[in-house]
C-alpha cells in the first residue's frame, strides 16, 4: 500500500472480512484482496476469521491462544498483512454515505 502502515493497537477492532480466504490442498491458506495474495498457515486463517470487526485484537489473541495452546502475535501478523499490501488505513473524512439524506418512510 502507498504511504505509512496503519497504526493498529491491541484494543482496535479490525475487520478483515472483505479479504478472500481459500484453503489449499496442503492445508495452508491463501489470503487476498483480488490483486494481492499471501500464503498463511491455518492458525493465520483462524485469526482472519475472528478479525471481523466485532472484537478487539487482544481478544482474538486470547481466543487463538486458548484453542491452540500456542502464543500468537496478532499485531505482528497484522503488520505483515499491511506490509504486503493486504490492509491499509481508510482515508479520513466523509464517506459516500454521508451524502445520502436521511429519509423516514411511513406507510
Amino acid at each position: 500500500m502507498n504511504g505509512a502502515e496503519p497504526e493498529i493497537n491491541a484494543g482496535d477492532r479490525v475487520d478483515l472480512s472483505s479479504l478472500s480466504l481459500t484453503e489449499e490442498k496442503d492445508g495452508s491458506y491463501i489470503l487476498g484482496t483480488g490483486s494481492t495474495f499471501l500464503a498463511i498457515p491455518p492458525i493465520g486463517a483462524d485469526v482472519v476469521r475472528l478479525l471481523d470487526g466485532t472484537r478487539p485484537v487482544y481478544e482474538v489473541e486470547k481466543i487463538i491462544e486458548s484453542k491452540s495452546s500456542t502464543a500468537v502475535d496478532v499485531l505482528g501478523f497484522l503488520r505483515t498483512l499491511s506490509s504486503n499490501g493486504l490492509i491499509g488505513v481508510a482515508p479520513e473524512g466523509k464517506n459516500i454515505f454521508d451524502k445520502i439524506p436521511a429519509v423516514l418512510l411511513v406507510f
